[in-house]
């Protein structure tokens, strides 16, 4: 084979990803007000904005061919990725791998049979009825259970079992047949996705989209290029009050550079949270909320980090 022939058949291997993070939703604007998560938001729609938003998509996204539309399961992503991407203009399926870090309560779905039922144009595929992430050993939990064990013992879905998610959706997308295909999903989704498979360009390595932002990548195989994510532990908000780690240990006394730790992790959650700041806004933001802390907060925080 010639070098030009290899390099035409280079070429035609390499795909095309359009990311796109849904656009705003009920939970985005009731944490920008209020800073916190109150618990009950199931499975968040769009707001009017975010449905305008995710229309003022269309003209960019005609441009990219799109073959394949994939989207998380969660509402907000589903109705971005119908009104970004009318299904005339291409396949839409849902895939479960592609849902949000379960750290929120917007971040429960509903169940697949409902979903059905709300959006018929989509292709849901095998989706299970409880689709979204269910803590080992309660296997066949009902949507209300889900519910308890999130406010009551604030289960969530740990760091390393959502970047095992990530990965098995990027080994999905190369089986994938289709050349261009466009993901709709979330800001933490993405950034591990990005992080991951695209963290060797600097921009990558700790990037959040904001809503109805639009990336184009391309690639010929989805290799991990970053090492895992430093913070490889519950963040901010997987430790629940009610269950704080080592709550016996009332004198223990942090390692040097805990605070330190504990601080990143908390400009982490933030980013997570307010993807449109800036890191020295964030790192403010962070600073300010740490010195607002109890002892026994930041106690219970740097046992984590």
């Amino acid at each position: 084979m010639s070098c030009f022939d290899g390099c035409l058949s280079f070429l035609r291997c390499r795909r095309r990803l359009v990311l796109v993070r849904h656009g705003e939703s009920e939970y985005n604007v009731h944490y920008a007000k209020h800073h916190s998560d109150p618990g009950n938001v199931w499975d968040s729609p769009l707001t009017a904005l975010g449905e305008r938003q995710a229309e003022e998509l269309r003209p960019r996204l005609a441009q990219h061919s799109v073959q394949l539309a994939v989207s998380s399961p969660l509402t907000r992503a589903i109705q971005t990725c119908l009104l970004a991407l009318p299904k005339s203009k291409g396949r839409h399926m849902v895939t479960a791998l592609a849902s949000e870090h379960m750290e929120a309560s917007c971040d429960i779905g509903r169940p697949a049979s409902r979903l059905r039922a709300a959006f018929p144009e989509v292709d849901f595929g095998e989706l299970p009825e409880v689709w979204w992430y269910v803590p080992d050993g309660h296997e066949g939990i009902t949507e209300e259970e889900s519910h308890r064990l999130f406010k009551e013992e604030g289960r969530r879905e740990g760091r390393a079992a959502f970047e095992r998610r990530v990965e098995c959706f990027a080994r999905w997308l190369e089986q994938r047949p289709e050349k261009v295909i466009a993901i709709f999903a979330h800001a933490d989704f993405f950034n591990c996705f990005l992080h991951k498979f695209f963290g060797d360009q600097a921009k990558f390595q700790d990037y959040w989209m904001k809503n109805c932002e639009l990336l184009e990548l391309s690639f010929t195989t989805l290799t991990p290029k970053a090492p895992p994510v430093k913070a490889q532990r519950p963040s901010v908000s997987e430790v629940h009050p009610a269950h704080p780690p080592h709550a016996n240990h009332h004198h223990h006394q942090a390692k040097p550079g805990k605070a330190a730790e504990a601080l990143e992790a908390l400009r982490q959650d933030l980013a997570r949270q307010k993807p449109q700041l800036k890191n020295s806004e964030l790192r403010a933001l962070a600073a300010k909320e740490w010195k607002a802390m109890s002892l026994e907060a930041r106690r219970r925080l740097m046992e984590v980090a």
